[in-house]
């Protein structure tokens, strides 16, 4: 694995909670989420698409109707209900 340089970025604690539980949900880290979203945003940036929003990583297709009806109720909860919900179903890491 090759060594990357170690950034440190400051930000305030709500957006720092919407990337941790958009991380839990795609299953990456803190910072291989927000590397993700931060190459998205510059792919975007070069398609001309700069303000559209994030696609989440697994495609519609994929999910069963059961399972859209869950992401579409998760998305639509207050932040802090979607980490209170994300706590209660978290599994030993």
């Amino acid at each position: 694995m090759r060594e990357l340089p170690n950034v440190s970025v400051r930000m305030d604690m709500e957006l720092r909670e919407r990337l941790q539980s958009a991380a839990y949900a795609n299953g990456r880290s803190l910072s291989s989420e927000a590397i993700h979203r931060l190459r998205l945003s510059f792919e975007q940036e070069h398609a001309g698409q700069a303000s559209a929003p994030a696609q989440p990583t697994a495609s519609a297709a994929s999910l069963s109707a059961a399972e859209l009806a869950l992401l579409k109720a998760f998305r639509s909860m207050a932040h802090k209900q979607q980490m209170g919900l994300q706590l209660l179903l978290r599994i030993d890491d």
